[in-house]
């Protein structure tokens, strides 16, 4: 071989491996963080989404879109593990369901940054997207040749009706709405460290407080984090010490009282006013009575509450009942278990429950894997009988949709105050 030929092999060799390298640096699914741009449009959106009374109060940016989202698409599964996914986080949430629109074969366009802005109910949106230019091109001339409106820009079906799609050089934005002029709105700090993705709420949406809410990388894992949300740190922890497989309480802003205030402020004494709460479930099956025996054994599970008020259910109750009745758990308290030794496993917890329900909206520690495998214990039992509400059957599946992805995780825990949040995945 000559030393032409040599060089010329060489250099189609390192030519190769910097496509390569190129493509996967820049397109391949992965977790990527970045800053916002407060000059272009999806920077803007993120800012001026805070401002009370906008139209377009709630926004959403992601960086690098394309390689973010489709890392979290390759987590999730197939189209429809997806499309699932997003329909239970959001019933769970109470939330409406905004699914993005593709952009070819991408989960998103492969773009430095987008921003999604929507009124509360998800039917006024606009996305806009900084595209990369040499796929901005090629996606407008592939649109045009495919008759793809939703790449070349024109009408399209999206959010529950009509939208525009259109280009102004490489921003991409699809929307039913015009995006909202530029105003004077506050953006992130300077020094702010790249993000993966904010929300930024004018209102309180669902458990959710108003804010600017960042998603980072951090000690190995993902971490949710408001600003001033430093003070949840030892919440955190103490809903980790707890010794259940999912432990959730609720205090004052949290689903006991607003399921409280939409039924007119009554729980089960008309005009209470009583909204604390909590429900662990456990690792470990024990053994029910009377119809539960014959199902197989439930979960143990715990809930705690104030006489007078909204509780959450145990598993299978509707159809079972209460499997131990009331049990005093101090300060006046009131604590009911499913059979076996849950009961005796849930008192050590009663102190957490007091405190942590008049510090925090809302509170939750859950172990994936093996709530996983309680959860599926319960759907299990429901499935059997025919008698279970439609409601119950759906919000444990529901919660088996949401906990499968999130095996590779040891525990997600959450905390949830007036205009405070923490979320770590470790």
């Amino acid at each position: 071989m000559t030393r032409r030929r040599k060089l010329f092999l060489a250099a189609a060799v390192l030519l190769l491996v910097g496509a390569v390298a190129h493509a996967w640096y820049w397109y391949a699914p992965r977790v990527r963080a970045g800053t916002p741009n407060p000059d272009d449009l999806p920077g803007r959106l993120l800012a001026q989404s805070a401002g009370a009374g906008s139209e377009l109060p709630y926004a959403v940016w992601v960086a690098y879109p394309h390689q973010n989202l489709g890392a979290l698409e390759a987590g999730l599964g197939s189209a429809d593990e997806r499309r699932e996914f997003l329909a239970a986080t959001a019933r769970l949430a109470e939330l409406p369901a905004i699914e993005l629109p593709r952009f070819g074969p991408f989960a998103a366009p492969p773009a430095r940054e987008l921003a999604v802005v929507s009124d509360l109910e998800g039917e006024r949106v606009v996305v806009a997207a900084r595209v990369y230019p040499l796929l901005a091109a090629v996606a407008r001339l592939a649109g045009k040749l495919a008759g793809n409106p939703w790449l070349a820009g024109g009408e399209v079906e999206a959010f529950g009706g009509r939208a525009t799609v259109s280009w102004d050089g490489t921003l991409w934005t699809v929307g039913n709405v015009a995006p909202p002029e530029p105003v004077a709105a506050p953006g992130l700090p300077a020094d702010e460290a790249p993000l993966l993705a904010a929300v930024r709420l004018a209102e309180p949406v669902s458990y959710l407080p108003a804010g600017l809410h960042r998603l980072r990388v951090a000690d190995g894992g993902l971490r949710i984090e408001s600003a001033g949300a430093v003070r949840l740190a030892a919440d955190l922890e103490t809903l980790a010490s707890a010794d259940a497989a999912l432990f959730a309480v609720s205090g004052r802003g949290g689903p006991l009282e607003r399921r409280a205030a939409a039924d007119g402020g009554a729980g089960e004494e008309a005009g209470s006013t009583a909204s604390g709460g909590a429900f662990a479930l456990f690792s470990e099956a024990t053994r029910g009575e009377g119809l539960a025996a014959l199902l197989g054994n439930l979960p143990g599970a715990a809930v705690w509450f104030e006489p007078g008020g909204l509780r959450f259910e145990l598993p299978a109750e509707e159809i079972l009942g209460r499997s131990r009745g009331e049990e005093a758990a101090g300060d006046g308290w009131s604590l009911v278990a499913t059979g076996g030794d849950a009961l005796d496993r849930a008192e050590p917890l009663t102190a957490v429950v007091e405190r942590l329900s008049r510090e925090v909206s809302v509170g939750l520690v859950v172990e994936p894997e093996a709530a996983l495998a309680v959860v599926d214990q319960v759907v299990g039992v429901l499935e059997q009988v025919p008698l279970t509400s439609r409601r119950e059957t759906r919000k444990w599946r529901d919660w088996h949709t949401v906990l499968s992805p999130l095996g590779r995780y040891g525990r997600v825990e959450m905390v949830v105050d007036e205009g405070e949040l923490v979320v770590r995945l470790m």
